[in-house]
């Protein structure tokens, strides 16, 4: 991969809901796994070059051209150095922060 380059990977997603009091006391229903299934983009770094995986809370807003909502950081970037590494994607154009 170069650097800026990235495709969408579906990952899925467990979440515990409760039912209602009404539905827990009187018709004795038990918590539900709820499975989502979100698009997340497996990117490179455009300063290191390393692949990123966003996160569900980084939502894609759009896919062409690719807008993702947040702050992205690279994991790889060292200790003295963590801003570096932080960028945003808006109408397809990275911006570094």
């Amino acid at each position: 991969m170069q650097a800026g380059d990235f495709y969408f990977r579906p990952t899925v997603v467990q979440s515990l809901a409760q039912p209602s009091w009404f539905r827990r006391v009187i018709m004795r229903k038990s918590a539900e796994v709820k499975h989502d299934i979100v698009t997340c983009v497996v990117l490179s770094c455009p300063v290191c070059g390393l692949p990123i995986l966003t996160t569900p809370a980084q939502r894609v807003i759009q896919r062409k051209p690719l807008t993702i909502e947040g702050e992205i950081a690279c994991p790889y970037a060292p200790a003295a150095l963590a801003g570096a590494h932080s960028f945003s994607i808006q109408d397809g154009n990275i911006t570094t922060i």
